[in-house]
């Protein structure tokens, strides 16, 4: 694979990853009154039908699909405390590996469940991946008895995602339009008409793809860096050869490599700001580092992972953050890209009633107002 394009390689494995990608994950969570847990994922996958990017008829062969393994991607890492079962779409029945091809209908499901004692073991224990690496997950639960009923407030936190990446998007745009363009809050074209939202909306692409583009090139030095001992006739040392990391940002927007498809290739944009090809041709076809930098393409920036998290309280539901109430069930949205301007919190309160507090509080009444006409008539 060329590394010909920096932001034209990423904008193609981006438009790969969301037209080829056919699988669905659903996380389901469910906390139990005396504080232990549940959480299952389901891994959708549609196997047959639908088109090309061509609009060409297209068919997954299902008979791939015979492990567990088969329906996970470089976002999932699933370990053998999970059971592995796997269904068809719509039905209850679930069915031990292999699945079975012989009657497999438009979507096969699989599900990976296991119980936890507590909510700090379930949170420890996050099969999902970023750049190779779980999501850091710090899960709480508040239980509050108040007589008539008792109140549990689940709190889930994502740890910020900011500090994976060397250069920060506030040196591109401010916060509040970071925010806008990850989480889709708050509403910056509210009001707008629509040129003036297209407006706002190129420009405010054309700074993303600069951040993108400098934060690619820093992950590329950082891959140049770790093997700088293998090089022969470096013109720098390494220190030195970091250091060049600002100035060759700006080389690459000032003669537009990465803005367009096409044009000058990555190897040029090397050669010709280090004056030298050392660098470049590390990067050749085939070689470990195009494939370690390929990797690091699709694990950080190509991936489209995006999650429905379905959160079972006990009781009923009373409020929720960021997210809805669904059928009793409240639904969130799960997505790197919301971790990337800092912590990602889901909280969801609600409140089992306490019969027997009912009861208790209606003989302690009655006994009392039998006590008060007994007394009244002595």
């Amino acid at each position: 694979m060329k590394r010909n394009n920096i932001i034209g390689l990423l904008a193609t494995v981006l438009l790969l990853s969301a037209s080829c990608t056919n699988h669905h994950v659903t996380i389901d969570t469910t906390i139990n009154e005396d504080g232990s847990c549940i959480r299952e994922y389901t891994i959708s996958v549609k196997i047959a039908g639908g088109q090309t990017m061509d609009g060409e008829n297209m068919t997954t062969d299902y008979r791939k699909f015979n492990k567990f393994e088969d329906f996970t991607d470089q976002t999932m890492a699933f370990d053998d405390s999970w059971q592995k079962t796997w269904s068809h779409l719509n039905y209850t029945a679930r069915h031990a590996f292999p699945a079975d091809a012989s009657s497999a209908n438009d979507t096969l499901q699989a599900h990976a469940t296991r119980h936890f004692v507590s909510v700090d073991e379930m949170n420890s224990n996050i099969p999902l991946l970023w750049n190779g690496k779980p999501y850091s997950v710090k899960g709480e639960l508040k239980k509050t008895f108040k007589w008539f009923y008792t109140e549990y407030t689940y709190t889930e936190t994502y740890a910020s995602l900011a500090s994976e990446f060397s250069v920060p998007c506030k040196d591109y745009v401010d916060e509040e339009t970071m925010r806008y363009w990850f989480t889709g809050k708050p509403d910056m074209l509210a009001g707008m008409a629509g040129y003036e939202a297209s407006e706002k909306m190129n420009d405010l692409s054309n700074r993303m793809e600069e951040w993108g583009m400098a934060n690619l090139i820093y992950d590329w030095c950082d891959i140049v860096a770790e093997n700088y001992d293998s090089l022969q006739n470096a013109p720098l040392t390494r220190q030195e050869f970091l250091d060049k990391r600002p100035e060759l940002v700006k080389y690459a927007k000032q003669e537009s490599y990465g803005m367009t498809i096409g044009g000058k290739s990555w190897e040029d944009m090397m050669n010709e700001f280090f004056k030298s090809d050392v660098y470049g041709k590390m990067f050749a076809e085939g070689t470990p580092y195009s494939n370690r930098l390929g990797e690091l393409i699709m694990e950080k920036y190509g991936s489209d992972a995006n999650y429905d998290y379905r959160l079972h309280m006990p009781g009923t539901i009373m409020s929720v953050s960021s997210g809805m109430v669904d059928n009793g069930v409240a639904v969130f949205r799960i997505s790197p890209q919301y971790m990337f301007v800092g912590d990602y919190v889901i909280t969801a309160t609600s409140q089992v009633t306490n019969y027997w507090a009912y009861i208790i509080s209606i003989l302690v009444i009655a006994l009392a107002i039998g006590s008060f006409i007994y007394n009244k008539k002595r």
